[in-house]
């Protein structure tokens, strides 16, 4: 990315068939000898930009610690990102009655947090089992909580469909502040109407903690002592819902910019933690386009 912006705002891409025309139009008529701001401007500076762009999907698998079918769902989750690589993101909520800890014992961890016990309240997931989880928050025959079982068929659904938005990550970690500065660029890749907002939030991999369990070819039964748990939800950067991307409209070619800092906490490795930020329709809640990557590459 070589684009020259400013925190916050709005910049409008000038369409590379009307910048053709113009370049043709200048060549075919010496009545024409130069080109006019803004054309010249946009043509350097947005042909400096290439990247590909691609819908990626967002897979949340509530998830708790006592609960003793999640390390399936866990694997299902683990088996998708296999097969779609960065093209799925992936975020393990640990919520409502089976992440509650114990007061003694090997279950004394709380990866709670409560952003995710905001969401696990508003969505319903919780009443309705664990594991389970959403696609993009999205309604699938008028359901939106999707098991497991049904993760694959429902992303296989929506993965290959245009990408309606693009988000471009930039992170900085400081290790002595521990301050993490993200900067993300969201390309409007089509004419939006409604409003939508920016969500993120930070996950960790690889913590270490005592898990139930009733599968044996997952691990130990009941306890896994040694579990190791992936892609779990440590906070909210800019709040449970996020902030206004999208007023009423926006129009293809729009790149609107955010930049956020986070002060990680001593108990957060990170080595091993992501930024997690996603787009979507404040209405619907359905999630548009997903981006991650890590607080220290």
């Amino acid at each position: 990315m070589r684009i020259q912006m400013k925190k916050n705002h709005i910049h409008l891409i000038v369409p590379v068939v009307a910048i053709l025309s113009i370049l043709f139009a200048v060549i075919s008529f010496s009545s024409c000898d130069k080109i006019e701001p803004p054309y010249t401007e946009e043509v350097h500076t947005q042909q400096t930009d290439s990247f590909e762009i691609v819908r990626k999907v967002f897979l949340e698998d509530y998830t708790g610690h006592k609960c003793v079918n999640c390390p399936g769902g866990a694997q299902t989750a683990h088996d998708l990102e296999a097969i779609y690589g960065e093209k799925l993101v992936i975020l393990a909520i640990h919520a409502g009655y089976f992440a509650t800890p114990d007061a003694s014992g090997m279950y004394t961890t709380d990866f709670r947090t409560a952003t995710g016990t905001e969401l696990d309240n508003y969505f319903g997931v919780g009443n309705v089992g664990n594991p389970n989880g959403m696609v993009n928050r999205k309604e699938f025959s008028g359901n939106r909580i999707v098991g497991p079982s049904d993760w694959g068929s429902k992303i296989a659904e929506i993965i290959d469909l245009p990408a309606d938005a693009f988000i471009k990550m930039e992170n900085s970690y400081n290790s002595g502040s521990r301050s993490l500065t993200s900067t993300l660029k969201n390309y409007i890749l089509t004419d939006l109407t409604g409003d939508y907002r920016l969500c993120v939030y930070l996950s960790e991999d690889s913590i270490v903690a005592a898990q139930k369990n009733n599968d044996p070819a997952i691990g130990t039964t009941p306890d896994i002592v040694d579990y190791t748990h992936m892609h779990v939800m440590r906070a909210a950067i800019n709040s449970t819902w996020g902030d206004t991307l999208v007023s009423g409209s926006a129009l293809n070619g729009t790149i609107i910019e955010k930049t956020f800092q986070y002060t990680l906490p001593a108990n957060f490795n990170a080595s091993l933690c992501s930024v997690v930020a996603f787009i979507y329709n404040d209405q619907t809640k359905e999630i548009i386009q997903a981006e991650k990557m890590k607080v220290v590459e």
